[in-house]
């Protein structure tokens, strides 16, 4: 009778062994069902939504604009991905009817940039834009409390800011840009058209920063701005602008730089900086900076130096500015 038990107890737990590994399959199946219905489901979302982006009416567009900024808010690993077709979007030419700053309509219409197609209604199509900034400001806003250390924190769907992220606007046209407080990597703003105030205060880039060629139609702000990496302003064209307290960690390139108003230089070089390039060898005015300001070239090499506000003592400081 002993014999029988101990074989009815192994039946039951090979029975129950069975049990357990057919539905640790139908488990793992059921996973693997889902996860595709979710990829499917999100392929989908992804590509109705840029498709949408191209749509006639503005209240389509923005809608899809918010679809993707839930797309990637709840799925990290699209957040580059949803940010680039953002960037692009603001790439497509376009010069707005209507201009908060008088003078940035009048420099934004020297650009090569196509007018909207009449299909679409500037006012509306303005708006359109201008969302696409702000969300991407509201998800490249450093934490609070850690704005240094922003870079270092893992994506996830729980936290509004997303760390990792790059922009590439070249050539877009950005009317009242506020980027202020944001930490990003890269950012390339070459050929960028600038309409209105333009804010980068308190930026952190921890990545290479380029604005060369850019034109600051309206009053644009550095304040406390970080550069860790190398940051490029050649041949860029600014109005007001102010550069108090920034801070470049390497190189900082303004060959060719023009300033058209008023403007605050009070860089601040790093000591790991390898001082600010600004122009050719022998420092002959490829640039114009705003009276009272002058070059204090690098004694150990010429093509580099540092900006310095004139004072009575050292008239012989000054360099003419270029024509």
């Amino acid at each position: 009778m002993a014999g029988g038990l101990v074989v009815t107890y192994r039946t039951y737990r090979q029975n129950q062994g069975d049990q357990e590994r057919s539905y640790q399959q139908r488990l793992a199946e059921e996973k693997r069902r889902q996860a595709e219905q979710d990829r499917t489901y999100e392929r989908e979302l992804y590509a109705k939504a840029v498709e949408q982006l191209g749509h006639e009416q503005a209240p389509v567009r923005l809608g899809a604009l918010y679809s993707l900024e839930s797309l990637a808010q709840d799925r990290p690993h699209r957040r580059q991905t949803v940010v680039d077709v953002l960037c692009a979007y603001l790439r497509m030419p376009y010069t707005p009817s209507t201009d908060p700053d008088p003078g940035g309509q009048e420099e934004a219409a020297r650009q090569p940039a196509a007018r909207p197609s009449p299909a679409r209604d500037p006012a509306q199509e303005l708006q359109v834009r201008k969302t696409a900034q702000r969300l991407l400001a509201r998800h490249l806003r450093g934490p609070d409390g850690a704005p240094g250390d922003a870079q270092r924190r893992p994506p996830t769907p729980d936290e509004t800011f997303w760390p990792g992220i790059s922009l590439d606007l070249t050539g877009a046209t950005l009317v009242e840009l506020d980027l202020e407080e944001v930490s990003v990597v890269t950012v390339t703003f070459d050929r960028a058209i600038f309409i209105g105030p333009a804010s980068f205060e308190e930026a952190i880039f921890t990545g290479h920063a380029f604005f060369s060629t850019a034109t600051f139609a309206g009053g644009t702000m550095f304040d406390r701005a970080t550069f860790a990496d190398t940051a490029g302003f050649t041949s860029a064209t600014f109005g007001r602008v102010g550069f108090p307290g920034v801070t470049f960690t390497r190189e900082a390139w303004f060959d060719g730089v023009t300033f058209t108003d008023e403007v605050v230089l009070r860089l601040s070089v790093d000591d790991r900086a390898e001082v600010l390039h600004l122009d050719d060898p022998d420092l002959s005015g490829q640039r114009s900076w705003p009276p009272g300001w002058t070059i204090r070239p690098d004694p150990t090499d010429p093509s580099r130096g540092t900006l310095h506000e004139l004072t009575d003592e050292h008239p012989e400081q000054r360099v003419a500015p270029s024509d």
